[in-house]
């Protein structure tokens, strides 16, 4: 078997083997990609119960993502975008944009930082 037959072949075993974990993830339907119930071949996990309600938060903001353990991790957006979002005002939209202002000029100094170290570094390579 030449070369190029054993990649097609790997490349198929590997589709299969895609193909049937996700028909088997599926088996417990959607709600199991956010952890409410799990599918665990290698041990116990942990369970995780619905509230009454059927909302793991009480918030219309927080973002629920499944963990490895089969536990859940909620994430909540920052203060200010929480505060905009909850309560869209002038004065929840004007302490965003101050926000936003800081996060951006501290993104920039990062950058710079960074392109001043890439510049070093061309530097040192052309005198070696």
């Amino acid at each position: 078997m030449d070369i190029l037959a054993q990649k097609r072949m790997l490349c198929a075993l590997t589709l299969a083997l895609c193909w049937q974990a996700c028909a088997i993830a599926s088996v417990d339907g959607p709600l199991a990609v956010y952890g409410f119930s799990s599918l665990d071949y290698f041990a116990p996990s942990l369970i995780v119960q619905r509230p009454q309600d059927g909302f793991l938060s009480d918030s219309l903001w927080d973002e629920v993502h499944p963990l490895p353990d089969g536990g859940v991790e909620i994430y909540r957006p920052p203060g200010p975008v929480l505060d905009l979002l909850q309560a869209p005002t002038p004065e929840a939209g004007r302490r965003y944009l101050r926000w936003n202002e800081i996060r951006m000029k501290k993104i920039d100094q990062a950058q710079q930082v960074l392109k001043e170290l890439s510049l070093q570094e061309i530097k040192q390579k052309e005198v070696l």
